[in-house]
């Protein structure tokens, strides 16, 4: 029945959508927003110019026609800055800045295509280098689907419009192709047969056969030297967002229950509402000042958990929902939901497709928060064996202060060993090439340290 309703609303919104906006041939655009009136009467008549001296072949023709071509040249350039100026003084809003912040940083020149493997040699056909996508971005996957029975649950959700309305109106769609305009301009209809499906897809932990699909985009990752690896890629999953409608219910549900009672360590400052970049910095900034104020050394260890959002495995993340006492109902769904989800991987043309081992996808609803519930011990047990720690997602960052250096450094080695201890029990690993080791101090001789190198 759930099938044959989301049918049934896929189908209806995508009609309604091709019917009211039928395909047209592309427009030729607003032209160049730089030429105007002016600068097309200095072209015309320095193609006279220009015409004059070829047919005459004198010099002074010649000479006024290059004279001229500099000055026209000169009042291109002044009129194009102009207008990039008057263009970059017209963004009022953080969106537009952001957009035009992305075209500007956006590199063209890296293509998926044959990827340099651990050996260090490069895969040969297009089909092998998606293979060595799936590994890398999505271990312990399968190219075999496997359906598991799912339990009958006894709570249903309450969904209300915010949920759908909280997306940007034309974000990524999924497979399904659905925008969520297209939800949010239809939901006085789609109420009735909408509500009830998502009530029974959570009740019987039940995830549709089209939400399975995920459309996953490899973005390169910024200022990465060599491009032929596949970690210089990073992988988003774009789902339907009739099933992020569901994630963002199930989110807001998890944190005003659970994580309203068993709350997350305070130096966690990820997606959490009040917290950012801008207060864990804060939190750091202060401790090292009030640190060389007093006199004292404090050694930084500024660290990355490696591949965080998809190399976790499910299991460990349903403990660390059980642990911060989550509905057991969204516990089985959300398994349900990381289970069952089928990644195609097209490069030129050549496709595979498996059924993903563990992980969250990047780029889900959910994925954040349930990242939060599974690095939250790893913070918490730090602190409360007094080792300074402040995370934000998979960026951590520990801080030792003493008086004596070389001290500091031998605490820090048995910090080393409780996050490797940490990290082998959930088996992920820490970033090597990001981890970062500073001494901040404002003495000048600080001595030998002999214990530096061996943290």
């Amino acid at each position: 029945m759930v099938e044959i309703t989301l049918t049934i609303i896929n189908n209806s919104l995508m009609s309604a959508y091709e019917k009211s906006f039928p395909l047209k041939k592309e427009g030729l655009g607003k032209g160049t927003p730089w030429w105007n009136r002016r600068l097309s009467l200095l072209q015309s008549w320095l193609r006279k110019l220009f015409n004059r001296a070829k047919n005459t072949k004198k010099t002074d023709d010649w000479k006024a026609y290059k004279e001229h071509r500099k000055e026209f040249k000169k009042k291109l350039r002044k009129r194009k800055w102009e207008t990039w100026r008057s263009f970059c003084s017209d963004i009022t809003s953080t969106a537009s800045a952001a957009r035009l912040k992305r075209v500007l940083s956006k590199d063209h020149t890296h293509h998926l295509g044959f990827l340099k493997k651990e050996d260090g040699t490069f895969t040969a056909t297009l089909e092998e280098s998606a293979e060595l996508l799936l590994q890398t971005m999505f271990p312990g996957s399968t190219r075999t689907t496997s359906h598991s029975k799912r339990d009958v649950a006894d709570t249903q959700p309450s969904p209300k419009d915010w949920a759908v309305g909280s997306f940007s109106p034309y974000n990524s769609p999924g497979v399904d192709g659905i925008y969520p305009a297209l939800l949010q301009r239809g939901m006085s209809r789609l109420r009735p047969i909408l509500l009830p499906m998502l009530r029974a897809c959570l009740a019987f932990s039940y995830i549709p056969n089209a939400w399975q699909k995920v459309k996953v985009i490899f973005i390169p990752k910024p200022g990465r030297q060599d491009y032929t690896l596949a970690k210089s890629y990073r992988p988003i999953s774009l789902t339907s967002f009739l099933l992020k409608t569901l994630e963002r219910l199930s989110e807001k549900e998890i944190r005003e229950t659970a994580l309203s009672k068993q709350l997350l360590h305070p130096n966690q400052h990820a997606y959490i509402q009040g917290r950012s970049t801008d207060t864990d910095l804060h939190i750091v900034v202060n401790r090292i000042e009030w640190a060389m104020e007093n006199k004292l050394f404090t050694l930084g260890m500024f660290l990355d958990v490696e591949g965080a959002f998809y190399k976790t495995t499910f299991k460990n993340i349903g403990l660390a929902l059980q642990e911060h006492d989550v509905n057991p109902t969204l516990s089985r769904w959300m398994a349900g939901m990381l289970r069952n989800r089928e990644v195609p991987i097209n490069i030129g043309g050549n496709e595979i497709e498996a059924v993903v081992g563990r992980g969250c996808p990047q780029g889900g609803v959910l994925s954040p928060v349930l990242w939060d519930t599974v690095v939250d011990s790893l913070i918490r047990l730090l602190n409360d064996l007094g080792y300074h720690t402040i995370g934000y997602a998979d960026d951590l960052v520990i801080l030792l202060t003493g008086k004596n250096a070389d001290t500091v450094c031998k605490i820090m080695q048995a910090v080393v060993k409780i996050v490797e201890e940490w990290c082998r029990r959930l088996t992920l690993s820490v970033n090597g090439e990001k981890t970062k080791l500073i001494l901040f101090t404002r003495k000048r001789k600080i001595g030998t340290l002999q214990d530096a190198n061996n943290i």
